[in-house]
């Protein structure tokens, strides 16, 4: 009574083969933190959640981690979460966002740390809800980054403004801009206003 019997989850099979075995263990007293180490041991994984139904059923539930970007670096080329985490290897640049580090080797288990190029990855969420496409990231010089949209334009940031306000400040500005007719190649958030080049 209370052992646990049936296991349920939404991972694929290949991932239980080395599951440990829980047979023996009585649901109470489950160590959840043991079960939580054992998946995210693979990177592609980002959090687990365990729950508990009596008599004898555990259910696991895990997320997996979501590409926003590919990271282009010296040793090969990455997928890339919205945190700034690389967390698997892919052959070819893919339709994703490029966020340029060909100066540097890279792997799977490292963060992207420059902090304008974070917010920049953070901003590739709120940039796909708003229908704003960029195609590539640069790392500037103190500490800001340079990102491409699909029009050419480029967008510069630093890290005074958090990323949701920067996509929607550019959202409203490429409005207003489509709606005035003019060409603009440069938009510029490190001052108080957005600074627009022509």
């Amino acid at each position: 009574m209370f052992k646990v019997k049936t296991i349920e989850t939404n991972v694929s099979p290949a991932l239980m083969n080395y599951f440990p075995n829980l047979d023996s263990d009585l649901i109470f007293f489950v160590n959840q933190e043991k079960i939580r180490r054992y998946f995210l041991n693979d990177p592609t994984l980002e959090s687990v959640s365990i729950e508990r139904k009596y008599p004898d059923t555990l259910f696991i539930n895990v997320n997996r981690r979501v590409q926003v970007a590919t990271v282009l670096a010296k040793n090969g080329n990455y997928k890339v979460d919205s945190s700034g985490f690389i967390f698997d290897t892919i052959a070819t640049s893919s339709a994703f966002p490029r966020i340029h580090q060909e100066d540097k080797n890279l792997n799977v288990g490292n963060n992207i740390t420059h902090k304008s190029l974070k917010i920049a990855i953070e901003s590739l969420n709120y940039s796909n809800q708003k229908g704003i496409r960029f195609i590539d990231i640069y790392e500037g010089e103190n500490d800001t980054a340079r990102m491409i949209l699909n029009t050419g334009i480029v967008v510069i940031i630093g890290t005074n403004l958090p990323s949701e306000d920067i996509i929607s400040s550019l959202q409203t500005l490429l409005k207003n801009i489509t709606i005035e007719g003019n060409t603009v190649k440069e938009i510029d958030f490190r001052f108080d206003k957005p600074f627009i080049s022509l």
